[in-house]
């Protein structure tokens, strides 16, 4: 913006400078007209200003980057990681759970079988990794997110701060120089901007429609839409003649739209994609979402598979009721 002024500032002075144009004397000479010397002036001043503005609050705005903007950048990225953290010591939980209702599920039976016995042992080790894999991002986020709090507030404040200093300075620097600009006398600060220009626009409008060269301007732009106007009567006059006539080709045009028709039809199964295969599964256990994109389930539901992978237990992505989200892979059985 600040590049933007003073090119404009630039156009301007470039603008007032004195040209070659001017008014026939009676002699047949050409009297150059001047520009006015206090416009002149101000624009050229108006010219200085706007560079020694650029050139000074540039660098003001490189420290607002390195001091404001990078340091809330820097920290936005550890909020992100903290709720990736969160994400994960919720999955741990569902897999938590899951474990230790197998486990107790095998417990209660009064008879246990060999294999049953075989099946415990097993499930109680995975029971046992669930819960140290919960417990260590559990106990890492009841530890170290009252110390990010704290963190959070001593950061905030001083970049508040900085920041206020830093608006405090660039404002003023901009109202000392922009004072040299008002105290010409040329602008009017007291009128709003939009009536003020009205007002000047009034004075200059009128010479300016008088020019020989806008009215022969406006004269082509008549005859041409005179031109256009007489174009539109012969087309018009023409489907009117077209419109009359007996149709007696009118079986051959209906066999050719059949066979465009055709074609583009043929042509829009081609680009057709494969339709969507979604394989059905039902769920052997019941699930309650704890975090954002996971799905909530019953036993016996039946879920579409969209993505899964070799490992099951992996998360997997499916659909139910109209919600795609993940579930543990080891919560289904494949139809």
């Amino acid at each position: 913006m600040l590049n933007y002024q003073a090119n404009f500032a630039e156009i301007l002075e470039e603008i007032y400078k004195p040209v070659n144009g001017g008014t026939a004397s009676e002699v047949g000479t050409i009297r150059r007209v001047q520009t006015p010397v206090q416009s002149m002036k101000t624009v050229s001043e108006f010219v200085a200003v706007m560079v020694e503005i650029r050139d000074t609050i540039l660098p003001e705005l490189e420290l607002i980057d390195r001091r404001v903007v990078q340091p809330t950048s820097d920290f936005i990225t550890i909020i992100k990681l903290i709720s990736k953290t969160i994400t994960k010591r919720d999955h741990k939980r569902i897999d938590y759970d899951r474990h230790r209702v197998s486990v107790k599920k095998i417990r209660d039976k009064r008879e246990k079988s060999l294999s049953d016995e075989k099946n415990l042992y097993k499930l109680e080790e995975q029971l046992d990794t669930a819960t140290k894999d919960y417990d260590y991002y559990n106990d890492l986020l009841k530890k170290e997110l009252p110390q990010f709090f704290e963190y959070r507030t001593q950061f905030i404040e001083p970049i508040f701060e900085e920041f206020y200093h830093m608006q405090l300075k660039i404002y003023g620097l901009m109202l000392e120089r922009m004072d040299r600009l008002v105290a010409t006398g040329y602008f009017d600060v007291n009128s709003n901007v939009i009536d003020g220009f009205d007002e000047r626009r009034v004075d200059i409008q009128g010479k300016l429609e008088a020019l020989t060269l806008l009215g022969r301007r406006a004269k082509l732009e008549e005859r041409r839409n005179s031109n256009n106007s007489a174009d539109t009567q012969i087309e018009q006059s023409r489907s009117a003649n077209s419109n009359s006539r007996p149709t007696s080709s009118s079986k051959p045009t209906r066999i050719s739209t059949d066979a465009v028709d055709e074609l583009e039809e043929y042509n829009h199964e081609d680009d057709m994609p494969p339709p969507y295969t979604a394989s059905p599964t039902n769920l052997t256990n019941s699930s309650t979402s704890r975090a954002d994109g996971d799905l909530t389930f019953r036993k016996d539901d039946r879920i579409q598979l969209i993505e899964r992978t070799e490992d099951k237990n992996d998360w997997w992505t499916g659909k139910l009721n109209g919600v795609v989200g993940v579930f543990p892979g080891n919560y289904v059985e494949e139809l």
